[in-house]
């Protein structure tokens, strides 16, 4: 058999079981790696909240830290059987401060770290805040 007869001898039934398999291989990814149709029939959800911020720092670092504004929007998505199950409090939502530079504009990313595998997507508004410096805190040496 030659070339020419390979590709083009029932080539549209070779074209419709190309594009049938792309369909299945990317479900079997959306769902990651399960062969539910949920993903078609979008069973996914969104969970909204307004949260503050925790600020880490150096553990001997003495100054004290404020993020403006004090509080973000925080929006998960995900398959609405993980996210309705999901505690709030495994979602943590923190500023690096560490990153913080002296005399600088500090507009620092604010993270978003959830439990594996139970979020698709994390929408944080803003996204940035401007983080200063306060002074250190009085502690007595008694």
């Amino acid at each position: 058999m030659s070339w020419h007869d390979l590709i083009f001898k029932n080539f549209w039934w070779k074209l419709f079981s190309l594009l049938f398999a792309m369909i299945v291989w990317s479900t079997y990814h959306i769902n990651d790696g399960s062969f539910s149709l949920g993903a078609l029939y979008n069973e996914s959800t969104t969970r909204e909240w307004s949260t503050r911020p925790r600020l880490l720092t150096r553990l001997n670092d003495p100054h004290r830290y404020k993020a403006m504004p004090e509080e973000v929007s925080i929006t998960l998505v995900g398959r609405r059987a993980l996210i309705g199950t999901l505690n709030l409090k495994e979602v943590i939502v923190f500023v690096d401060v560490q990153e913080y530079v002296v005399g600088g504009t500090n507009l620092l990313t604010v993270q978003v770290r959830t439990p594996q595998g139970s979020v698709l997507n994390t929408r944080v508004n803003p996204r940035k805040v401007l983080v200063q410096q306060l002074e250190p805190e009085f502690r007595p040496t008694h």
